[in-house]
């Protein structure tokens, strides 16, 4: 589905970036990811598997209008080790934080519904191009040919007793560009106002029965990794990957790719 100049119809560019350290003497290459979104207002976030809890991520990514995303969650890959005995090589995104609780859950996207005659509405993503570095001197080597980026264990939740939108089941994978994928749909007859939250992947303490998606992330003595910056232990959240065939070549630089969220009404 094209964004259309029409009212209640919002877009939200989301830019990724995956950025690659590699250390030539351990073999252990650090992979990080940030997004950025134009600010608007600041809305009440909640937790997505408790949505009578209010959250505070220490960043809020959002659109405006009536129907809107109130919430999209940062993309940041944590540290990753190359396994040359694997054939491919997989890259798992850091779970969502938040400043005011030691909770993690999966990455999520917030969806509030205000217009004055509710009705349907759909959130859709694609993804522009390859992961690609211009700088890379050797230009077939400019993109990580044949990697795929992946979205699974979608679910929603609602404030309240809502309606709620039909979900993708199946895993996303980005082997088309610039192809709309379907994330959510909430049919006409089910239009109501509302606040929805869809998510990818889930704690353990979810009281969905969703499957537990979310891992400490281990030294290689089997310890916790903790952030230096708040002191938290680090997850990653495996409904969110990136997998890189054995044969792609990788440097140590930033590859970048934009994804497009799309949330807009339906006729």
């Amino acid at each position: 589905m094209n964004c259309k100049k029409k009212k209640f119809i919002s877009c939200l560019a989301v830019m990724f970036f995956v950025g690659i350290e590699a250390d030539a003497a351990e073999n252990k290459p650090k992979s990080t990811g940030t997004v950025h979104v134009e600010n608007s207002e600041k809305t009440v976030i909640l937790d997505p598997e408790n949505p009578e809890e209010k959250l505070i991520p220490e960043k809020i990514h959002s659109t405006e209008g009536n129907l809107r995303i109130d919430f999209a969650s940062d993309w940041a890959f944590g540290k990753v080790t190359l396994e040359p005995e694997k054939k491919d090589s997989i890259y798992y995104l850091r779970s969502q934080r938040f400043v005011n609780s030691d909770e993690v859950r999966g990455s999520y996207i917030q969806i509030t519904d205000q217009r004055e005659q509710a009705s349907s509405w759909s959130l859709q993503v694609k993804q522009s191009g390859q992961f690609k570095n211009n700088v890379i001197q050797e230009k077939e080597e400019q993109e990580l040919n044949g990697a795929i980026f992946s979205l699974d264990k979608i679910w929603v939740n609602s404030l309240g007793d809502r309606e709620l939108p039909t979900v993708a089941r199946d895993t996303i994978a980005f082997q088309n560009f610039n192809q709309a994928y379907n994330i959510a749909n909430l049919e006409k007859e089910k239009g109501q106002n509302g606040t929805w939250l869809i998510i990818f992947g889930a704690s353990p303490k979810n009281k969905a029965n969703q499957e537990n998606t979310l891992k400490p992330e281990l030294d290689e003595q089997g310890n916790p990794i903790i952030d230096d910056k708040d002191g938290k232990p680090v997850y990653t959240n495996e409904a969110i990957s990136i997998r890189i065939p054995e044969n792609t070549k990788i440097h140590p630089v930033t590859y970048e790719t934009t994804l497009t969220w799309i949330l807009g009404d339906l006729p």
